[in-house]
């Protein structure tokens, strides 16, 4: 509850502040500008809802990590493994609705050679993608070796400094 409060907060904030920057010239409103106001705040619920999805998602695979090594019938395995196997699972759920939504793009991208922009996101694609693992397997050794309420703690404090 408290994270949905903070984000929806957070994006309201956000939203009022652009919003703010615009009523100090106090005019009527453009049907051009209407539309921009609503795509504007269908962008901020659909930010929130993404964030919090995310977050949700997030204290999940905390939880059920801390489940997994509490359970000693289970076969234990290490950090490394347990973090790729969660990555599997994320990659085959995602593997469907991305062919579903942007099968057209991939397909595109697939069959054409590469422009110079497309190679430069490549490769900022692979530094962030590079960075995410080595975050999530950094979350995954700490995840072990605290509890779940401490874990949750570090990452709210990390939310403050880095965005």
């Amino acid at each position: 509850l408290v994270l949905i409060t903070g984000v929806l907060l957070s994006t309201y904030d956000n939203a009022e502040s652009s919003q703010s920057d615009s009523d100090e010239n106090s005019h009527t409103l453009t049907a051009e500008e209407e539309a921009a106001e609503k795509a504007a705040a269908y962008l901020a619920v659909r930010t929130a809802f993404t964030v919090m999805t995310a977050n949700i998602c997030f204290a999940f695979r905390a939880l059920c990590q801390k489940k997994y090594r509490s359970n000693i019938e289970l076969p234990q395995i290490n950090d490394l493994n347990l973090l790729w196997r969660m990555q599997q699972m994320g990659a085959a759920a995602l593997i469907l609705p991305s062919l579903f939504a942007h099968g057209g793009i991939i397909l595109d991208a697939i069959l054409l050679p590469p422009t110079s922009q497309q190679l430069h996101y490549m490769g900022l694609a692979l530094i962030n993608g590079t960075a995410f693992a080595v975050y999530n397997g950094a979350s995954t050794y700490v995840l072990s070796h605290v509890s779940v309420l401490h874990h949750s703690g570090l990452n709210c404090l990390r939310r403050m400094f880095v965005t």
